[in-house]
């Protein structure tokens, strides 16, 4: 019987550098099933399986390839594929990661990350507490932060960048990634030049989205350290 292709429904990013992809067998398609994903440079990631989801670590950020071969009955091989780029895993909202905050005057360990393969979410813009230049279309990573049900942790927070640095940094708040978003507070001086600390102190106890976005500076290179503490300075 002739065997039709093998549809890759998704390949989706679920933490830094693991993929999952679902994968659709085609009429008369017959397991195991062996997959290759090509990322952007570095050795080809390759192995079977014998039905869908498949997980994927060590994938690469940027332009990839995927690939998937099952066999037919009737002999010949059904063969299915997909191309595109895999963003950072916190490009938009959907993906923001959870930033680490207890209230403490002192700083736990920060989080690290960087702005390789971010893109532009279109969300904020130039208001009186940012540069003017306009900020919706540059290119951007985003966390959250719930702050603590009492306590000065519950109404103030202090968001710092250091090392790889942002030109903005915008605190919102909304009820879920699908907004409105409010623009609670943001700081920035000027392209390639990094943003001051973003102080707040009018909170209420909710959880807020972080915005980061780089302006005219180079190619994200290196690692950016986010500090979040209760009005604190951190090193």
């Amino acid at each position: 019987a002739t065997c039709a292709p093998i549809t890759v429904n998704s390949i989706t990013q679920t933490a830094p550098g693991v993929l999952s992809v679902v994968f659709t067998p085609g009429r008369n398609n017959v397991g195991p099933y062996t997959y290759r994903f090509q990322g952007n440079g570095g050795n080809p990631i390759q192995g079977t399986t014998a039905s869908s989801p498949i997980t994927i670590t060590g994938a690469t950020l940027g332009p990839y390839t995927f690939t998937i071969a099952g066999t037919c009955p009737g002999g010949g091989a059904a063969t299915g594929g997909s191309n595109g780029t895999l963003n950072a895993l916190n490009d938009n909202c959907s993906g923001a990661i959870q930033l680490p905050f207890s209230g403490a005057t002192t700083c736990a360990t920060p989080t690290t990350g960087d702005f390789n393969w971010a893109t532009g979410s279109g969300i904020g813009g130039p208001t009186s507490n940012c540069f003017v230049g306009g900020t919706q279309a540059a290119d951007d990573v985003w966390y959250r932060v719930t702050t603590t049900a009492s306590g000065p942790g519950s109404t103030s927070v202090r968001i710092s960048v250091t090392g790889n640095p942002a030109s903005a940094v915008q605190l919102f708040s909304a009820s879920s990634c699908l907004g409105p978003f409010t623009l609670i507070r943001c700081v920035g001086t000027a392209a390639n030049t990094a943003a001051p600390a973003l102080d707040w102190s009018a909170l209420t106890p909710n959880t807020f989205w972080v915005d980061l976005k780089k302006i005219d500076f180079a190619t994200a290179a290196g690692t950016r350290k986010l500090d979040l503490g209760r009005d604190q300075d951190h090193v």
